[in-house]
């Protein structure tokens, strides 16, 4: 799976620009969308955090910033399977400014019979507790691990296997304040934005986050200074 990953990611990596610019480039993208592949994203949502981050476990190759969303460790939610890449308190073997999404209902089960499609043994906090570089953790409460997904999929996929947002949701609102998230995270990275990293730090009170929602927010700097750094990866 990693190898098959390793291998995607670097061919997209070293023909992205064509995929933007060919006979078969959409005409909505085309000549207005401008891939950069200097100081890459990775991100991953769910059970494929374990794949990116091992991944970087091997190499940083281009990528510079990892977003993590509700990531997901071990092979399976009912635990049968044990393939781990973290075990905190040790630490992964990359330094990455890194920044973690979650929700509240991601380690609560939809029923007695199918487990939480996010464990909190498994998910969210073991991950960030094994990361040594500067770390975000944004916890959108009331949501849940794939609210995100567009309002069909919620009500007839979703929600039948993960405990998903039932009372005064806004999906679309909450999609929204997510890119907000990485966008923060993202330009605060590259562009050394003291406001945007410090929007991350307090999401209620920084004027980016809907009102309607309620983020909870940890972070840990590690001795790493991103606002004069700026976007890295290397190995220690």
């Amino acid at each position: 799976e990693e190898k098959i990953f390793a291998k995607s990611i670097e061919w997209t990596l070293k023909n992205l620009q064509q995929l933007f610019d060919s006979k078969n480039t959409p005409t909505i993208i085309k000549n207005r969308v401008f891939p950069i592949v200097e100081d890459v994203c990775l991100m991953g949502h769910s059970a494929s955090g374990h794949t990116v981050v091992s991944y970087l476990n091997e190499t940083c190759g281009l990528i510079k910033s990892l977003v993590l969303f509700d990531p997901v460790d071990g092979y399976d939610p009912f635990g049968f399977i044990k393939q781990f890449i973290t075990h905190p308190p040790a630490q992964l073997p990359f330094v990455i400014p890194t920044l973690i999404l979650r929700t509240e209902f991601d380690p609560i089960p939809k029923s007695g019979i199918i487990p939480a499609c996010a464990p909190d043994a498994l998910s969210n906090k073991r991950f960030y507790d094994s990361l040594p570089g500067p770390k975000w953790m944004l916890n959108f409460t009331h949501y849940g691990h794939g609210d995100f997904l567009d309002d069909f999929a919620v009500k007839y996929v979703v929600s039948t296997i993960c405990k998903t947002c039932e009372t005064d949701c806004d999906f679309d609102m909450y999609r929204t304040n997510i890119v907000r998230a990485v966008s923060l995270f993202y330009q605060g990275i590259t562009k050394r934005n003291k406001e945007f990293i410090q929007g991350l730090e307090n999401p209620n009170n920084s004027g980016f986050f809907d009102k309607k929602i309620n983020i909870l927010s940890t972070y840990k700097y590690n001795g790493y200074d991103v606002l004069k750094t700026g976007p890295f990866c290397f190995h220690s």
